[in-house]
């Protein structure tokens, strides 16, 4: 029967989506002449806002001060609430604010349900551990009960568990994948994600789920509530959801799963399997899917041996987007995006893909549609896979075992050693503003561009910089700078992308006095990936780069020289095919490492690499001299330029000059990456005393465009 009544809510919903998507992200990012990026005031665009693993300790505190006279009640109902750790940790400062607000306030309510069955009797066991808090908890007037799931299991397997991860207080509800112990908590390990809503509709619905459960363990609960753009659904209501959102995908939609444990053993596993063939399905019908999953070393290695498995039948269907984390923190972070267009629609859970959290456990689970919440989502993926991520593919077979990992003697895993990750190399050629000056397009890319392009990569991907000007007296069709952005993987940009002075990074370029879209010729500014050189380039409009020779060299070291050749027919694309490979073994055999061409209908730059930083002039003549030689009419020469080297904090590009810009390019952790983020999920939902809930929502009406009749409160209420 539940399935029916989730089915009828899901047709609905994606009737409404467009009206249940709040207000989309502010696009007006300005960024003033220091480079730095102008914040918009915060605004309140749901009733709900992801809480990541790394401010979820301190949003639960938060909301825990928040308890007042008038609060209803305090509802704990979580897995793993562990306060024997020693030290200063936040399940031992929850407890302690319990038993504060149990003092303070005589009258309020407080309930904590632990799981009290799983590993019972086993020394480090959940329910050993849960039976410490317990025990510290009643001693000091606070009522704890021992719970679990569904009893007997469905189909004869494990016990079922209460699995649910909740905190609430009052009006406020804080779930998802978080436990509450040291490892759960701490901001710099796992990776977790949770949402914080304010909703007075879901937390009576939750406050029913709670009491249910506490009244009849062994019995799961089906229940939904629905407000805004956020929907409830309990226990094993999950399923469903989660194959609707993939099934129902379409070729252009994208999915972006995160998932501590996907666990298809064998055929008795079949909705794990079900899920796993709708992936494949979808991957065949033109979805573009991506996926991150755990790859702890040393704790559940079973679950990650299950991953493992998966990755490889995934990626052995095409996916390739398959990505483990480092194994340094544990990624229990369990979540679906799907992206069609403009619609967003995230289902944020407790639940893994495994039988037991399908069929026996107690389980949250939320979809929101609601546009700025899950393009954080997306954004705080992509950065995830960026930054804590190596593709499955990365991790050679071994020839003897046909293994992409092996067990060393303590049990633990031990990956084979990744390949290096494919570089991102893109060739930017800009134009600048018809009513510039040169003098004043010199000086903003200088004081504002150059100076920005570093603050916004360093640390963060971004390999080498090496910009350019061209000479003043050139033709109308060759560009006024270019610029060589070297980055170590296309993830690793992105990942830039997704950040708040990221976004604001590429319209940048086209701020007063800078570089023209379209100039008045027709001419427009731009950048091209450049390809691995095969032996053959493509003629096209927009242009094409290539890489040559050594494909992990860095422009940051050694010398370079740049060299411009105006191409007289671009219909000689054999010709001009027959110069470039010509150029490249005369430059080879001259000691040049490398490089990147700039193929254009018009011109042709290059970027040569020579290994010695100290390379003598007479090096970079007789590269010059040589390349000559095999000029024609066709291929005439322009202009050839030694790139000089310079430190970031001393950059001055000079008419017709070129650069390598000189910076500490190591990549920065995960956390700090993150850090812009986290800011950003903060902004999107202030404290809900600071702004009311009602106060936010009559705020947003007039700027829902095409609102339905009714409200989708009103269409999609059980």
């Amino acid at each position: 029967m539940h399935a029916i009544n989730f089915f009828n809510f899901l047709f609905l919903a994606f009737v409404a989506l467009a009206g249940c998507s709040s207000v989309p992200r502010n696009q007006d990012l300005t960024c003033i002449a220091s480079g730095e990026v102008e914040r918009n005031p915060a605004q309140v665009i749901s009733n709900h806002v992801l809480v990541p693993q790394e401010i979820y300790g301190d949003e639960v505190l938060a909301a825990l001060d928040r308890v007042n006279e008038k609060t209803s009640a305090i509802n704990i109902l979580h897995f793993n609430f562990f306060t024997d750790n020693p030290g200063d940790t936040y399940p031992k400062r929850i407890a302690n604010k319990l038993v504060e607000i149990r003092k303070r306030f005589p009258g309020i309510p407080i309930h904590v349900l632990l799981e009290g069955k799983k590993d019972l009797g086993t020394k480090g066991g959940a329910a050993e551990r849960n039976k410490v808090t317990k025990g510290w908890l009643q001693e000091r007037g606070i009522e704890v009960f021992d719970i679990n799931g569904r009893n007997p299991p469905l189909s004869g397997r494990e016990l079922g568990v209460s699995h649910t991860k909740l905190v609430q207080i009052g009006n406020e509800v804080i779930a998802g994948s978080t436990n509450l112990t040291k490892q759960s908590t701490d901001p710099s390990a796992n990776n977790e994600m949770n949402l914080r809503i304010d909703s007075a509709a879901i937390a009576q619905k939750v406050t029913e789920y709670v009491e249910a459960v506490r009244t009849n363990p062994n019995q799961l609960v089906q229940l939904t509530a629905v407000d805004g753009d956020l929907r409830l659904l309990t226990d094993d209501l999950h399923f469903d959801a989660l194959k609707e959102l993939i099934s129902s995908s379409q070729k252009g939609d994208a999915l972006n799963l995160s998932m501590y444990q996907f666990l298809y053993r064998d055929e008795r596993d079949a909705q794990a399997k079900e899920i796993l063939d709708q992936l494949i399905s979808a991957h065949q019908r033109g979805v573009a899917i991506e996926i991150f999953l755990n790859k702890a070393q040393d704790l559940a290695t079973q679950n990650t041996e299950a991953n493992l498995s998966v990755a490889e039948q995934l990626l052995k269907a095409g996916i390739k987007a398959v990505y483990f984390d480092s194994g340094e923190k544990i990624s229990h972070s369990k979540y679906l995006i799907r992206t069609r267009g403009a619609e967003r629609v995230a289902l944020i859970s407790s639940v893994n893909i495994y039988h037991g959290d399908f069929n026996n456990n107690h389980q949250l689970s939320w979809i929101t549609t609601s546009t700025p919440v899950v393009d954080m989502l997306i954004n705080y993926f992509k950065q995830q896979v960026a930054y804590d991520g190596t593709a499955i593919s990365r991790f050679p077979l071994d020839e003897k075992t046909g293994k992409r990992y092996h067990k060393s003697a303590d049990g633990k895993l031990v990956f084979n050693k990744p390949t290096a990750e494919k570089r991102m190399l893109r060739f930017w050629r800009g134009f600048k503003q018809d009513n510039t000056s040169l003098d004043q397009f010199r000086g903003r890319v200088n004081s504002l561009l150059i100076p920005e392009t570093i603050e916004v990569g360093t640390g963060r991907g971004l390999q080498a910089y090496a910009p350019s000007f061209l000479p003043d007296l050139k033709p109308l069709f060759v560009p006024e700078e270019i610029a060589i952005v070297d980055y170590t993987s296309e993830e690793m940009y992105n990942a830039i992308r997704t950040t708040k002075r990221g976004r604001a990074y590429g319209p940048l370029h086209f701020a007063e006095n800078l570089f023209a879209r379209q100039n008045a010729h027709g001419y427009s500014s731009g950048s091209v990936v450049a390809q691995d050189y095969k032996g053959t380039v493509e003629i096209k409009t927009t242009g094409s780069a290539y890489m040559f020779g050594n494909q992990n060299l860095n422009s940051q070291e050694g010398s370079s020289v740049r060299r411009t050749i105006l191409v007289a027919d671009a219909t000689e694309a054999k010709a001009i095919g027959e110069y470039i490979a010509n150029a490249i073994q005369i430059s080879s055999g001259l000691g040049a490492q490398g490089g990147v061409v700039l193929v254009d209908p018009k011109y042709v730059i290059w970027m040569f690499n020579l290994p010695d930083a100290n390379a003598s002039e007479a090096k970079v003549i007789q590269l010059d001299l040589a390349l000559r030689q095999i000029e024609s009419n066709s291929f005439q020469y322009f202009e050839s330029v030694a790139v000089k080297s310079q430190d970031h904090m001393k950059t001055s590009l000079e008419p017709g000059g070129a650069i390598t810009v000189k910076f500490d390019n190591k990549v920065k952790s995960s956390a700090e990456n993150r850090a812009v983020i986290i800011d950003e999920i903060k902004e999107l939902s202030p404290a809900p005393k600071a702004h009311p809930l009602k106060e936010a929502k009559n705020s947003l009406k007039p700027t829902r465009a095409a609102a339905p009749a009714k409200s989708c409160k009103d269409i999609l209420s059980p």
